[in-house]
Parts: structure tokens; C-alpha cells; sequence
């Protein structure tokens, strides 16, 4: 019972279910998976043992309207431990290697809300789940290149988001709320569709081609160097085309400002994979050197940011 041991108020207690946790082995493994597996799939607001009341009682007052939620943020995140569950859940699965972990790892990434609506960037995407599978290493390349191939249809799913903690958007609604509107879709509506479905396409492939950069397994070169190839050849003219005439030149921006994200993140990607340096390796030269100079190691020219390991690094904890 170490993962229950994750609810509790008390901080060295979650400390001590931690250490458990990592010792546990393949029967706290499933256990992990169920857990995050619920708070996935069920995003009502979780509290810590012994405080559900009083929990839910500040937020039944909040949601009222009669505390702004701005003021007492921090009070309500005292209360509502999602988030923390689901960061205390994932980063083990990924020390413990789950392959198990992998499908729900995966929909994460394809799922997780993102902060950014506009031109979502590198140093936006990095997720827990992205920390996780990349841990796991070579057993997940499989399921990351399937979602890299497949990032185009799982946007058009236009699935509901996951979101890493919970927020008023992630209550239940009322039964009978109408949610969508019945009038048909105007022009804009069915433009701002496309769009939408562009901004998920582009999430999922960063945060896959991210990822596969970071296990830095050759198996993954020839779906990233497809992947590279294909907006090479779209191109900014091809880009222009695929647009419906009366498009604003803004949306037009803002899909050649993601491309140009993604080609970069693609390049960074296939030349840390070829050029086989690995970021969890500090090699004996390094650790003789001390702690100081563990991120010194000089990474091949043109590889850096998300690539690289140093400080400040997203990627490290």
C-alpha cells in the first residue's frame, strides 16, 4: 500500500511511500499504473487523506464565486493534491523502467493541455510523462514512433485534455448542460476546427520528436528524417495553398512559426541520436572531475537547448 502512502498531508510520510516505491518493484508498478490510470481518466479534484472535507469545502465556496479563486490559490492547492499525485506517480514509472507505464505515458503526451495556444515551443513542451518515457529508454521508441506517424488523426479525435493537477474546467458538469453549440458552424468556426487540429498536430510531434531525442535510439532515425522530409517539401508555398483563400495572413504565420519549431527540434534530434551522445552518461573523465563539471561535457556542434544537459535544463530534475 506504498502509493497510498503518496495521499497523505504529512510531507515525510510521502517521502518515506517514495522510498518504497522505488524498491517495490513490478507489484507497485501496476499498482502506480492504476493510480494514475483513475486520475487520468477521472479528473474530479483528489484531497489528501483525513482533509476531504475541508477540502471540499473551500472549494464548493470558491467555485461559488464568494472567494476569487486568485486570492486564495495557494490554499486550494493546499487542499486539491492532483497534480502533486500525478507528478509523484509519473516520475517513478519512468525510474522503474514500466514498460506498462507506456500506453498511458503516451496518451499523456498526446493529451496534456497545453500552456501555449499560439506558436508552441520547445521550451514549453517538456511534460512529466516526456521525462518518464524518456527514462524507459529503447522500449518505448515503438509506441513514440507509432504516435509521431499517427499525431495527425489523434488531433482530429479532438479527445479532451489532460491536465497535469486540476483546474474548474475539470469539474463534472451539471446533466443536461448543453455543452456545444446546436447552430451549424459558420466559415470561421470550420477555419478555427483546422486550426485547432493544427496546434494538436504540432504538440504531439514536438513532444515525440523531443523525446526520441533524448533516448537517442538510431531505430527512431528514419520516422524523424520522413518526418523532416515531409515539411521540407511542403514548404511555406505548399503552406499558403492548403488554406482556404479568405484565411487571415496571421493563422499563415503562425503555422510557418510552428514548422519552423518543430524542423529545428527534428534537426536537433537527429544529430544528437547520430552523433550517439548520450545525456545520461557522464563518462569517467567527468565524474574523476567532481559535480561541478558533470554538465561540462561538450555536446556536437549545433546541438543545444532541449538536446543539451546543463542547468536550467527542463529535462533535469
Amino acid at each position: 500500500m506504498a502509493v497510498q502512502g503518496l495521499w497523505s498531508p504529512d510531507k515525510e510520510h510521502r517521502e518515506r511511500a517514495k522510498s518504497e516505491i522505488s524498491l517495490g518493484g513490478h507489484a507497485v508498478e501496476a499498482e502506480l499504473v492504476r493510480a494514475l490510470t483513475e486520475l487520468v481518466e477521472d479528473q474530479r479534484p483528489r484531497y489528501a487523506t483525513g482533509r476531504e472535507a475541508e477540502g471540499e469545502a473551500i472549494l464548493n465556496v470558491m467555485l461559488q464565486g464568494e472567494i476569487p479563486f486568485r486570492d486564495n490559490l495557494f490554499e486550494l492547492h493546499n487542499h486539491i493534491i492532483n497534480r502533486r499525485l500525478m507528478l509523484d506517480i509519473i516520475d517513478p514509472l519512468g525510474r522503474l523502467n514500466s514498460e506498462a507505464a507506456i500506453p498511458l505515458l503516451i496518451s499523456i503526451l498526446e493529451r496534456r493541455a497545453m500552456i501555449m495556444r499560439s506558436v508552441y515551443s520547445s521550451t514549453e513542451a517538456v511534460g512529466p510523462e516526456m521525462k518518464a518515457l524518456s527514462r524507459i529508454g529503447g522500449p518505448a521508441v515503438p509506441a513514440l514512433i507509432v504516435a509521431l506517424g499517427g499525431a495527425r488523426s489523434t488531433a482530429e479525435r479532438e479527445e479532451e485534455d489532460i491536465n497535469i493537477g486540476w483546474g474548474p474546467s475539470s469539474q463534472p458538469t451539471e446533466e443536461g448542460e448543453v455543452l456545444l453549440s446546436s447552430y451549424p458552424q459558420t466559415e470561421e468556426d470550420l477555419q478555427e476546427d483546422i486550426e485547432e487540429t493544427e496546434r494538436r498536430t504540432h504538440k504531439i510531434r514536438l513532444r515525440v520528436v523531443m523525446t526520441l531525442g533524448r533516448v537517442r535510439d538510431r531505430a527512431a532515425l528514419p520516422a524523424l528524417k520522413r518526418l523532416s522530409e515531409e515539411l521540407s517539401k511542403e514548404g511555406p508555398a505548399a503552406r499558403r495553398e492548403s488554406l482556404e483563400p479568405n484565411v487571415v495572413g496571421s493563422v499563415f504565420d503562425l503555422r510557418l512559426e510552428r514548422d519552423a519549431v518543430l524542423v529545428n527540434a527534428l534537426s536537433d534530434a537527429v544529430r544528437a541520436i547520430e552523433a550517439g551522445y548520450d545525456h545520461s552518461e557522464t563518462g569517467p573523465e567527468l565524474a574523476e572531475a567532481g559535480p561541478d563539471h558533470a554538465d561540462k561535457r561538450e555536446l556536437p556542434p549545433g546541438i543545444g537547448g532541449w538536446a543539451a544537459v546543463g542547468p536550467n535544463n527542463p529535462w533535469d530534475d
